[in-house]
């Protein structure tokens, strides 16, 4: 089983989400001063290399509408946790114990 890929960027993070589905996303934290953290199901490795392109500005994305979709989403989470004060949200799949790829965990 692969390692959680975390980040603390939110623009790679949605274009992580853009390129394996918004299931991939597990878990949003906040801390105190309310920067997000983001964790993934996305494979490490691979994750690793698409954010080596990413701070190159190599990363390349063929819908700008679907990344803007992506975008919206994660920014509507992030507003509903600030306005409730919540500092944690968990994907509704992962509390029911699937993994991204939808496997049950066991």
């Amino acid at each position: 089983m692969n390692q959680p890929f975390v980040s603390d960027d939110f623009y790679f993070t949605a274009a992580l989400l853009y390129t394996y589905g918004f299931e991939i996303l597990t878990q949003i934290s906040l801390d105190e001063r309310g920067r997000a953290t983001f964790t993934t199901g996305a494979p490490e490795e691979d994750a690793a290399i698409f954010f080596d392109e990413y701070n190159r500005d190599v990363m390349a994305l063929s819908s700008a509408k679907s990344y803007g979709v992506i975008l919206g989403r994660l920014t509507g989470l992030l507003r509903v946790m600030k306005r409730n004060q919540e500092t944690q949200w968990v994907s509704p799949s992962w509390i029911n114990g699937k993994t991204p790829s939808g496997r049950r965990v066991s």
